[in-house]
């Protein structure tokens, strides 16, 4: 069958080599053609505009990024309703407005074209194992008629009524897994505060009643500071805001889904717009209430504070993690800790990169702990801006800075 596939991202990329290995002929168009490197290397043809992919196109598949994108690629000139022929099958199975899947629908009933929602659910490993859960909006006739697509792309398939009922579907299934997951990152962060061994804990609630496809996949990734998007954050807000939009139209009012759509703006606001929705983590534990938490143990917890800092790794995206590892150097230093030496190590040990540290931290070092400043110095901490000052401090600290600066 000659099927145009548009958009190639996380999800698309997957779903459109299932087809081609099943037999398919694709035709591909994405806003980057460097997404259809793999695509194309396995026997898709890449086109240019999306005119030429749908032109000759039985089938058409959108899984494109937002509402404004899906309107476009179908509704505007040279868009897939204008360029298809009539009898052609077009399945959007983007998350977009349900109002949008009716008006595509009409659109295309004008021209003679077929239209059926099917918006997905599986995150990036359902695309992978062609295991997702599919909602399909669209009369029964025109779904039997996909049926042989949909299941070389996921394992539950289920028609659900008129056009749009897959889109309403779908909101169903994100407020049910927005508010899932503020429990699920909250227990992991109950979990690490508690002392307990995260990964041991899973063991144990994945298993009973608080199991959850989002416990099984999500924290595992946390635990390995793993914050890659299978499903970004800033798409997560557009479904929920699609979804808090639908509900106030029909006069309800949705408290869990709305704190969760707060709690995700606030994961926007530390830069996570283009992570994964695991982490919701990071607003729950932000690094600014870790280094607090640092500062705070580095006096009057020792043995905690190296465990915060061993697991930072494991609890902080990693353009985060040489902020939170420099937050603790700072604690353990001004608090003038017995152990000062001990910790500096524990942090290098971390991976605490020492070319980044600043030379007011140098200074405290060398007021703390003479010892604690030559690790930091073998490290690699820069010696040049201090150098003035540190030589005229008395004792051992002078011939320390006289030995780094002779390399």
């Amino acid at each position: 069958m000659r099927v145009a596939f548009i958009g190639l991202g996380v999800m698309g990329k997957s779903m459109s080599m299932h087809l081609i290995k099943a037999g398919h002929e694709l035709f591909l168009y994405s806003r980057r053609d460097s997404s259809a490197t793999d695509a194309v290397a396995a026997g898709g043809k890449w086109c240019n505009t999306i005119k030429q992919a749908v032109s000759n196109a039985e089938v058409v598949i959108t899984m494109v990024g937002f509402p404004k994108d899906v309107e476009e690629v179908y509704l505007s000139p040279g868009g897939i309703v204008e360029s298809a022929t009539p009898g052609t099958l077009l399945i959007d199975m983007t998350t977009t407005k349900p109002s949008l899947a009716v008006a595509i629908n009409e659109a295309a009933l004008h021209k003679g074209i077929k239209f059926l929602d099917a918006p997905v659910s599986g995150g990036d490993v359902g695309a992978r194992n062609a295991a997702l859960s599919i909602m399909v909006g669209g009369d029964q006739a025109t779904f039997e008629q996909a049926r042989p697509i949909f299941e070389k792309l996921g394992k539950t398939i289920v028609l659900q009524g008129p056009c749009g009922s897959g889109q309403h579907t779908k909101m169903c299934n994100q407020i049910a897994i927005a508010s899932g997951m503020i429990g699920v990152m909250e227990s992991l962060v109950y979990a690490r505060n508690a002392g307990l061994n995260p990964e041991t804990v899973l063991s144990s609630i994945s298993t009973g009643a608080a199991a959850s496809w989002s416990l099984a996949n999500y924290t595992p990734r946390v635990l390995a500071g793993n914050f890659a998007p299978g499903f970004f954050v800033e798409h997560f807000i557009k479904d929920m805001d699609i979804a808090l939009e639908e509900a106030h139209r029909m006069g309800l009012e949705l408290p869990g889904l709305a704190l969760a759509r707060k709690m995700y703006e606030d994961v926007v606001k530390l830069g996570g717009a283009k992570l994964g929705t695991q982490s919701l983590f990071i607003a729950l534990e932000p690094p600014y209430k870790t280094r607090d938490k640092l500062c705070a143990l580095a006096n009057s917890d020792s043995a905690q504070w190296a465990s915060y800092v061993t697991n930072a790794k494991n609890s902080t995206p990693p353009y985060y993690h040489q902020e939170l590892l420099s937050s603790a150097l700072a604690a353990c230093i001004s608090a003038r800790a017995s152990a000062c030496l001990e910790h500096v190590r524990i942090i290098l040990r971390a991976g605490l990169d020492a070319h980044t540290i600043d030379p007011y931290t140098v200074l405290r070092a060398a007021e703390s702990d003479p010892a604690a400043l030559r690790e930091l110095l073998t490290a690699g901490a820069p010696l040049t801006a201090v150098v003035p000052v540190l030589a005229q401090l008395p004792g051992p600290i002078a011939s320390i800075v006289s030995e780094f600066s002779s390399h």
